[in-house]
């Protein structure tokens, strides 16, 4: 059942006074000509990172509430700040190595605008940010108030919604929450950083990560049950908390159970680094179940050796009780190939928690957990519960090897909950995802994948709202400011968000036509649209659209332009990535993909560390019949930056598009014979994307193993990103 609820009309007003303080002179005011949002700033963030440094915005400022700052030692260099928009964001300035700079003179509380221009927007291992490059940078800064305590009050919700990425950069409030383990533990060990587990009483867990140069790094852990309030951040794919000082952590309350304890619904266990309430049995064989990658992950190879395992990751009893439907879900990866039935899912009424599982009476339930496309490409596998609604069991996962086949396993989390496995799905599809016959939005909600398998599908249907800052489904065509999304329905006029699917729209063409805030009419339309199938605000979507009809109009890039397909990869997922083939000839930076930014494709840079290297790098298709073919074609959209970058290396041919008859997998492309392929429409403008227009394929090329490349190179000391997707070769 989707947690989202539908937003009902109505106005609240709240008047909020803030206190001068009359021990500081004012400072003078900027110009207010030119003012940013939070959520403005993080939406041009999504097409990479960028430098206010245009003449048009020398007075672009950014105004906001200081939620968190570097009192206490624990944020380091930083403030974060919650803007008037509500969406926050981190504000870092630089250190020593970086050149230095002063201390940030302002406090939580404080009602600030902040001077952009110089900044450098980017995101640092997925934080977004606001680095500072002035050494004064208290001159960028003006305080308007300070004591603003009703606008930084933290947000109550939960650690499944910060895992799902809803409150990055706020500060937030966990209630039921305690340190797991917690004695003879401190915050931090030593001058080191420390992450230590923070698990609530239904099960879900984060880590809390403390500097070891906190005023609190020597303190104890709490012992007991409560409250813990902190900024909500992220380290590339790890979540994690960083708390202000130790008055935001109330655990007086006595703890809640441990593993062992029955479970309430929903139970939610998070492996990010310990197994919580669960706990893991070996009956064969010495490797066991590990937390590692911030998941429970379970292998039977060591180095190149396979060895005979049987392991169960078993749940503490839970009571299922008081719903229609119950269903388990288990979110993970796996790779590579083990014997047959080597994952199951168990269930048992009479485990006795920590005991041999061999000694209770266990039912499979009959599932296939398949292999993910990649490491990063997280599948949610759900099963249903409904027989056992009623009872109290248990649920586990149970993994074999042999002596010969192991596969490797890591599960992020398993979830009990309401609802009906597959999202209420098994029904008939009306669409096939063909332009002449489009899956509907119904067809979508029935299918419910939430991974991309890398193609793209047509989908038709009613245009009915968006989805608001918080999450909300809101069913008109008043927009305000919300641009990156809208939601299609199977029914023009849904009472329900379980009747409607979200649509990412990338920035560009497509957003610009299909967005409600600009474009009012679209509202109740019926709109065909060209996207991958996969998870969007937690539930089955399409995201990374690039083409789009409504109303007789047309936006983005056709694909195809309506002729024979011969090839088409979106490289939006690491399964698409994967078919082509990454060689670095020089330098150390190669072609890769980023699943938190999927929408940008395959993607180059020499730049790193603020460094710009040298670099020669092919990204090479797999073999392309093009033997029946007739005129044959090659399009594909891609984008460069940042802006002070965009015209690096054009007119040396750092970015060039090549074609072969002859590559063979592994070999130095530099040992082939090419041939480049010319006339590519570039970039003329920062982060931009375009297409390249349709580039001929050679008629010496129209062959049963025709190739093409991507070639980009780089120098030290110049270097700028080249993004690519939607490779398509077609008639």
């Amino acid at each position: 059942m989707k947690k989202l609820a539908i937003l009902l009309i109505g106005v609240m007003l709240v008047f909020v006074s803030c206190k001068k303080n009359l021990d500081q002179p004012d400072i003078t005011s900027f110009p207010e000509d030119n003012v940013w949002s939070v959520g403005q700033i993080l939406d041009s963030l999504a097409n990479g990172a960028f430098t206010f440094n245009q003449d048009s915005q020398k007075n672009a400022i950014v105004k906001g509430y200081v939620i968190a700052d570097e009192t206490g030692g624990n944020i380091y260099r930083t403030f974060y700040l919650r803007g008037e928009d509500g969406k926050c964001i981190a504000v870092y300035r630089k250190g020593s190595s970086e050149g230095g700079s002063d201390d940030f003179n302002v406090k939580t509380g404080d009602h600030i605008g902040y001077k952009l221009y110089g900044s450098i927007i980017s995101e640092y291992s997925k934080l977004p940010q606001i680095q500072v490059q002035e050494h004064d940078v208290n001159k960028l800064i003006v305080i308007y108030e300070r004591g603003c305590d009703d606008k930084v009050r933290p947000i109550s919700t939960t650690i499944e919604d910060i895992n799902a990425g809803k409150h990055l950069c706020d500060l937030v409030k966990i209630s039921d929450a305690q340190f797991e383990p917690y004695e003879g533990l401190t915050y931090a060990e030593g001058q080191n950083n420390t992450n230590r587990n923070l698990v609530t009483c239904s099960g879900e867990g984060i880590i809390v990560r403390t500097s070891g140069y906190a005023s609190f790094a020597a303190e104890p852990l709490p012992e007991g049950r409560g409250t813990l309030t902190a900024i909500a951040s992220v380290y590339n794919t790890t979540w994690q908390m960083l708390i202000r000082n130790t008055s935001d952590v109330k655990m007086n309350d006595v703890r809640c159970g441990g593993g062992g304890d029955i479970m309430e619904m929903p139970y939610n266990q998070v492996f990010t680094s310990s197994f919580g309430t669960y706990t893991t049995f070996s009956v064969v064989g010495d490797q066991v179940w590990t937390i590692d990658y911030s998941t429970a992950v379970m292998k039977g190879k060591v180095g190149n050796t396979f060895y005979e395992n049987e392991d169960w990751l078993i749940s503490s009893p839970v009571h299922i009780a008081d719903v229609e439907h119950a269903k388990a879900v288990v979110n993970y990866v796996a790779q590579y190939t083990g014997p047959d039935k080597d994952v199951t899912a168990q269930i048992s009424a009479d485990y006795e928690y920590g005991d041999d599982p061999t000694n209770a009476n266990w039912t499979d339930l009959n599932v296939t957990f398949e292999n993910s496309a990649g490491w990063n490409d997280f599948l949610d596998k759900e099963i249903s519960l409904d027989e056992y609604i009623g009872q109290t069991v248990t649920f586990a996962i149970k993994f074999v090897s042999s002596t010969t086949q192991s596969r490797t396993i890591e599960i992020k989390s398993i979830a009990v909950m309401e609802g009906e496995a597959g999202g209420g799905g098994g029904g008939t599809l009306t669409g096939d995802g063909t332009r002449e016959n489009p899956y509907t939005a119904q067809d979508v909600i029935t299918m419910n994948t939430q991974t991309s398998d890398g193609n793209k599908y047509w989908v038709k249907d009613y245009i009915v709202g968006f989805v608001d800052a918080d999450y909300v489904y809101v069913f008109t065509s008043a927009a305000g400011d919300v641009k990156t999304n809208i939601i299609l329905s199977s029914n023009v006029d849904p009472t329900t968000a379980d009747e409607c699917i979200p649509i990412q729209l990338p920035a560009g063409a497509v957003r610009d036509g299909l967005n409600l805030a600009d474009n009012p009419g679209n509202y109740k339309q019926e709109v065909l649209i060209y996207g991958t199938l996969e998870k969007y605000f937690q539930v089955a979507a399409v995201k990374n659209v690039t083409y789009a009809e409504i109303n007789g109009n047309s936006y983005g890039i056709e694909p195809g332009g309506g002729g024979t397909e011969y090839f088409n990869q979106t490289l939006t997922s690491q399964a698409s990535f994967n078919t082509f083939t990454a060689y670095s000839v020089a330098g150390t930076q190669v072609w890769h993909f980023d699943s938190a930014h999927a929408n940008y494709g395959a993607q180059m840079s020499g730049f790193e560390n603020n460094t710009s290297y040298a670099n020669e790098d092919w990204f090479i298709s797999p073999e392309i019949d093009l033997s029946a073919s007739s005129s044959p074609a090659l399009t594909f959209e891609h984008t460069r930056g940042p802006a002070g970058s965009i015209n690096v290396g054009v007119n040396e041919g750092y970015y060039t598009v090549w074609v072969t008859n002859n590559y063979a997998e592994g070999q130095n492309p530099n040992d082939v014979q090419w041939m480049e392929l010319t006339g590519v429409v570039h970039a003329t403008t920062g982060w931009a994307w375009v297409s390249s227009g349709r580039i001929t394929i050679p008629e010496a090329f129209k062959t049963a193993t025709c190739r093409i490349a991507f070639k980009y190179l780089s120098i030290d000391g110049a270097s700028a990103t080249w993004e690519v997707r939607n490779v398509i070769i077609s008639e």
